[in-house]
């Protein structure tokens, strides 16, 4: 609820014979649980309460409450405000078998072993093909900004005396061009160029090793490989001849648009700075200073009255802050979200 008085009349009229549905509508701050007429399942007791977050006090209180569908715990006031609920039922927690787990934890298992494999294998092929990378050369590749690569474009960054293993700086620059934005993206943040080498350069391994032991001869007489080969040529000419044939106009794209606009737009939303004091007389203290350095741009004099007088000083930033009723790293509050959000 928003105030104390608040819990207390909601008491009283779940007392007087009023629904909890009826009564969480008319008194709930919480969108999520007033979303769910004041139930809230599944709390795991694990630090984080559902549509609530991290309330410490409120979670230790929850977990020693008796289950009693009419006793009403309450008011309770913590950091994120004022709270009365009913322990409805409680599900005690049970070791599950193995035999119930078993394909979860195989699931889950498997991804580990196959990376163990692959580096094995990367390993041991490697070694067996005399491969060298040349990792300073690597290094230098730049895959935000193509152009700077002309200099090295034509090094071989790995050498091997098998020499469909060998490759140039250009030739990882062709494959990286050939990804999607999305992935460009992920190997630019991610591993980088040893990356995308590291991928190509597994994948020739495994080729050129399957010719050595011979795999070839069995995709001659394989007929799973023969209709899979048919297969993937007609489904590339129907994605030739058909799917990429297909036209989409500028009318039909505007359309879209105006249909979808809303799917397109990014609310508006801004970073506010919060300070938290014990009592009011601190608070206006603390605010004339502050004024008073902010006005004349003393970044470090509003450090130290943030550090003096807020009783949370290591953090007084919270950014992404949306017009939806919350205060996002804070509260569930309505008036506080609007009141931060009122200048946009």
């Amino acid at each position: 609820t928003a105030t104390e008085q608040d819990a207390i009349d909601a008491i009283a009229e779940l007392n007087a014979g009023a629904t909890f549905a009826a009564v969480s509508d008319k008194y709930n701050q919480n969108t999520y649980s007033k979303g769910l007429k004041g139930v809230i399942k599944h709390i795991t007791l694990n630090g984080n309460i559902p549509g609530v977050g991290n309330d410490k006090v409120l979670e230790d209180i929850i977990a020693e409450s008796e289950v009693d569908s009419l006793k009403i715990n309450g008011p309770i006031q913590t950091d994120k405000g004022w709270h009365l609920f009913r322990t409805v039922a409680r599900i005690p927690g049970r070791q599950k078998q193995f035999d119930e787990v078993r394909s979860e934890v195989e699931q889950r298992l498997r991804p580990q072993k196959d990376r163990e494999l692959l580096e094995s294998l990367r390993a041991e092929l490697k070694a067996k093909y005399s491969v060298v990378i040349d990792t300073l050369l690597a290094k230098r590749i730049n895959l935000n900004e193509l152009a700077k690569n002309d200099e090295i474009e034509d090094l071989f960054v790995v050498t091997s005396p098998q020499k469909e293993l060998n490759m140039r700086v250009k030739e990882l620059m062709v494959d990286f061009s050939k990804l999607s934005p999305q992935e460009q993206i992920y190997y630019s943040r991610g591993g980088g160029p040893m990356a995308i080498l590291e991928q190509k350069l597994i994948q020739e391994l495994f080729k050129i090793d399957g010719k050595a032991l011979g795999y070839e001869r069995y995709f001659e007489e394989n007929e799973d490989y023969q209709m899979l080969r048919r297969n993937t040529i007609l489904r590339r000419v129907y994605e030739i001849l058909v799917i990429e044939d297909i036209q989409v106009t500028n009318e039909e794209i505007a359309q879209r648009y105006e249909l979808e606009k809303d799917n397109y737009s990014t609310p508006a939303h801004r970073s506010i700075q919060v300070l938290f004091f014990e009592d009011n007389k601190t608070a206006k203290k603390a605010w004339s200073k502050f004024k008073k350095a902010h006005m004349k741009n003393k970044d470090k004099d509003i450090e130290k009255i943030i550090n003096k007088y807020s009783t949370k000083p290591d953090k007084s930033i919270y950014e992404n802050q949306y017009d939806n009723g919350l205060v996002t790293g804070l509260v569930q509050d309505p008036d506080f979200s609007k009141m931060d959000l009122s200048g946009l």
